[in-house]
């Protein structure tokens, strides 16, 4: 990608090849894909969604943009509808809608009203059907036995998760359309919000292709990996590592999280205590040094 000063190749393994090259990979903090299964054992026609949930109703996401600044994020509470979300660059929607209309406005944009505006991006998330998707992989390289099903994503072509890190490590599958991804090390000081901002793991920086980079010059400093993933890929990102998420087409995702508890309980803790000013100014000056060596000691400690 344009703005960082290198782009590099991803690694592209077999199933074996990931087994055996799997932790030097994590160690070096680099991805990999794995090719998953065949692409045609795992193609998947979005009516098999609407078969297996025609009567649930979900919420989506609508972008007028169709940038969407880190979605998964628990302090944003999901379950208003609708809602707006604030972003540097206007604002995204979500509304509770039945699931084949949320799919239908996927696939054939255009041929419904507008929920927000002409143009509009529209991206879904859901946590309850992974044992119907996973089951299309197939056989799994070693690495992703154990993996906790993290979420289901559907979004239109066009959709595009804004750069940001996630607190663990994991693959994102592809089971049908294709995805661009880039990312970047973790070292890279690529502009994250503070940590007492909400959007804490994302970059200030929407648009990364057209990032002005006298304003931002970290970037041309940096190297980034760029991979298209198709269906029966799965890629490998370590934690924590940048990365930047276009639907190239409409997309149907899975995510498999490696999850350490404690850690992960740890860093939720500190960032909700980071979140919640009320919290922090009740702390005495030893409680707040107790919370910063906890953050310390156990995420700053996973970065060296």
């Amino acid at each position: 990608m344009r703005a960082f000063g290198e782009t590099r190749a991803v690694s592209i393994l077999d199933v074996e090849q990931a087994g055996e090259r799997h932790e030097a990979f994590a160690v070096a903090g680099e991805p990999y894909v794995v090719e998953v299964s065949r692409r045609d054992n795992v193609a998947l026609e979005f009516t098999h969604l609407e078969a297996w949930l025609r009567d649930w109703r979900e919420e989506c996401w609508v972008s007028p943009s169709g940038a969407f600044l880190y979605l998964n994020d628990a302090r944003l509470d999901p379950h208003r509808a609708p809602s707006e979300r604030s972003q540097p660059e206007g604002r995204y929607h979500s509304f509770v809608l039945p699931l084949p209309e949320i799919i239908d406005r996927i696939t054939n944009p255009g041929a419904r009203p507008p929920l927000v505006a002409p143009g509009e991006v529209v991206y879904w998330y859901c946590g309850r059907v992974h044992a119907e998707l996973r089951a299309q992989l197939g056989s799994l390289p070693a690495p992703m036995d154990g993996c906790e099903d993290q979420g289901a994503w559907l979004s239109q072509a066009g959709a595009i998760t804004t750069l940001h890190y996630d607190q663990t490590p994991g693959f994102l599958v592809q089971l049908q359309g294709r995805k661009r991804v880039v990312l970047a090390p973790i070292t890279a000081d690529l502009y994250p919000f503070p940590v007492t901002d909400w959007r804490t793991r994302s970059s200030q920086v929407i648009d990364l292709p057209g990032v002005d980079l006298e304003q931002y010059p970290n970037f041309a400093g940096s190297h980034c990996w760029e991979v298209e993933l198709e269906p029966g890929q799965a890629l490998f990102m370590p934690n924590p590592i940048w990365h930047w998420v276009e639907s190239v087409e409409a997309s149907l995702s899975l995510t498999l999280k490696q999850r350490a508890p404690a850690l992960a309980a740890t860093w939720r803790s500190i960032e909700y205590a980071f979140g919640d000013e009320a919290y922090l100014r009740q702390l005495s000056a030893p409680q707040r040094a107790a919370v910063l060596a906890i953050f310390e000691r156990d995420y700053l400690g996973s970065l060296r």
